[in-house]
């Protein structure tokens, strides 16, 4: 399976994808020890790996049957599986899992269908289970150029009405990338924490439902590996060696020019 632009896929990203989509995946595992958990349109299945660390069990399910193939050739584990499906019809029984996490998903489907996906989710989980998803922000997110697999992507506004009409808690945190990978916390209310970086500027909008009392969120850093402030480090020490050669070759070409001025006064 290649990298489109549509499903993530280790190893064929750059690395402030890769750092993106790793710390959701971590974010959400601290939140799932020991229960059964549906990975809803889990792409090439890697998330599903990370959840099965922790989770008792792990349900990957995805609308395309190549990247349920490429689940189950890359992904084999005794506490996971692999099966083919879409948001608005999940071919699960009612209440069948403790936690539903689905990373990316919201913005590849239309408003109805949206609505649709989280009665799906509802359905399937067990009563008081806990949801964990995440969408980009379209104010920041268009910024970067957009992608052509979204087809309605979600202002923060939108993101939360839309989950606060259907879970009686929510949390709603942001996640950005720099120098490393991180989710920006808000209070159990969804509220944003004081002094923090406010979370409507954030890439990417996460949150937490449940109508049960949500759990304590985790806080989550993930390192980006191409460090952008050591390249730019390693750019201003170039700069710096540069600038030097420069003011040497100025300093040459000044006492050349002394000399010929002198020897045409002479």
């Amino acid at each position: 399976m290649k990298f489109t632009g549509e499903r993530f896929i280790p190893g064929e990203c750059n690395e402030e994808m890769t750092s993106e989509h790793i710390n959701r995946y971590r974010f959400a595992t601290a939140l799932v020890g020991n229960q059964r958990v549906l990975d809803i349109a889990c792409g090439s299945g890697y998330g599903s790996f990370i959840l099965s660390e922790k989770a008792s069990s792990v349900i990957g399910i995805d609308i395309s049957e190549e990247a349920i193939a490429y689940c189950r050739s890359n992904y084999k584990k005794a506490a996971i599986r692999f099966e083919q499906g879409s948001v608005d019809s999940i071919p699960l029984p009612d209440a069948s899992v403790d936690a539903v996490v689905s990373f990316e998903t919201l913005e590849h489907v239309s408003e109805q269908t949206q609505f649709a996906f989280i009665q799906e989710i509802r359905r399937v989980l067990m009563p008081g289970g806990l949801l964990i998803l995440s969408t980009p922000n379209k104010t920041v997110y268009g910024e970067r150029g957009g992608n052509d697999f979204h087809v309605h992507e979600l202002q923060p506004d939108e993101f939360r009405d839309l989950l606060r009409k259907n879970f009686a808690h929510v949390a709603i945190f942001g996640q950005m990338s720099e120098i490393c990978n991180v989710i920006v916390t808000g209070d159990a209310s969804g509220a944003q924490i004081a002094d923090g970086p406010k979370i409507d500027n954030c890439e990417y909008l996460l949150a937490i439902c449940s109508d049960s009392v949500l759990p304590a969120a985790p806080r989550t850093v993930y390192p980006r590996r191409d460090n952008p402030l050591r390249k730019l480090k390693q750019w201003a020490n170039e700069n710096d060696a540069r600038v030097e050669e420069l003011y040497s070759w100025g300093q040459k070409l000044d006492e050349q020019i002394a000399e010929r001025d002198e020897t045409i006064l002479s």
